[in-house]
């Protein structure tokens, strides 16, 4: 079973590249090149956002965590969990499933659970929100097949969101919720900000609307991408399918979900840094735990995806 899974990984992750390189050769090498050096200041600028988003999502775990935990612990555990979430299929209850390990030792384990749960509740319903929002603006942009998906994937991610909120609830911290559910919420505006910011630069004719269409066909491949390692393939054709209804041809298309990956795969190397490092003897390092932590997500179930790979460890 694992070596089948591992096999389906790679055939993805490789199906994923070939559809990167087609998107590249169908938008024009040259002109998403050219694209990209008329960008390549403005990266910065949503590698900036990006630590925006790691530092609200830390803000929001702090709050549900309670002022017990050690700051260093906690901020270790949030960008590991980044890296996680960025690279594996599955990412973010992988990532949930490995901090909840990491922080374990300072914490009783129901509440790193309850915790893991909550982020896992409320990070669906910020994109749910997020998404809907998008949807309600690029309809009338967006045509045939393209314009349900995102429709379906916005109801279907709030939806989710909202049911492990309520059947989950008991099992999650009493205090924080509003604060971590404000700091969700405030990770996807600035992952918006920079989604518009890159937009402009690639295609200086387009304006909020065009970004905010971007922004929702972006979570749509995100979400579409979890079953990919790095989502490989899915946000790029995304952005490439639904180039026309933001007012942009496919290379500028193509060179914002690149530098989007950019920023993002910035902030991954600094977890993998930080996270690689060996943790108790107990735990072992960043790697085994995200080994334990994929194979559970892949075996467990809603509405408690950590509790696999939390009992392991104990």
């Amino acid at each position: 079973m694992k070596r089948a899974r591992f096999v389906a990984s790679l055939l993805v992750a490789g199906l994923g590249v070939a559809a990167m390189v087609g998107f590249v050769v169908h938008a024009g090498p040259a002109h998403v090149a050219e694209v990209l050096f008329r960008m390549r200041w403005v990266v910065a600028v949503a590698i900036a956002f990006e630590g925006v988003r790691v530092v609200s999502e830390a803000w929001g775990a702090r709050a549900l965590y309670g002022p017990d935990l050690p700051r260093r612990a906690l901020v270790r555990a949030q960008l590991a969990g980044y890296a996680l979430c960025y690279v594996l299929p599955a990412g973010r209850a992988v990532a949930e499933a490995c901090k909840a390990a990491m922080l374990s030792p300072y914490l009783p384990r129901a509440r790193v659970v309850g915790v893991a749960l909550a982020n896992q509740a409320m990070a669906l319903v910020a994109v749910g929100a997020a998404s809907s929002l998008c949807a309600m603006v690029a309809h009338a942009r967006l045509a045939g097949p393209l314009a349900t998906v995102l429709a379906v994937h916005s109801a279907v991610t709030l939806g989710a969101g909202l049911l492990l909120l309520l059947t989950a609830a008991r099992r999650m911290p009493p205090i924080g919720k509003r604060v971590a559910l404000l700091a969700m919420l405030a990770s996807r505006v600035a992952q918006a900000g920079a989604v518009l910011v890159l937009v402009r630069a690639a295609a200086p004719h387009a304006g909020v609307l065009d970004g905010m269409t971007v922004w929702g066909l972006h979570l749509m491949g995100a979400s579409v991408g979890d079953v990919a390692l790095a989502q490989l393939g899915f946000t790029d054709g995304a952005l490439v399918l639904g180039a026309a209804a933001a007012h942009l041809d496919a290379a500028s298309a193509l060179s914002v979900a690149l530098a989007v990956r950019a920023a993002q795969m910035t902030w991954v190397a600094v977890g993998v840094v930080v996270g690689a490092c060996r943790l108790s003897p107990r735990q072992g390092t960043l790697v085994s735990l995200a080994r334990r932590a994929s194979g559970a997500s892949s075996g467990g179930s809603l509405p408690c995806p950590v509790c696999p790979v939390v009992q392991r460890e104990f």
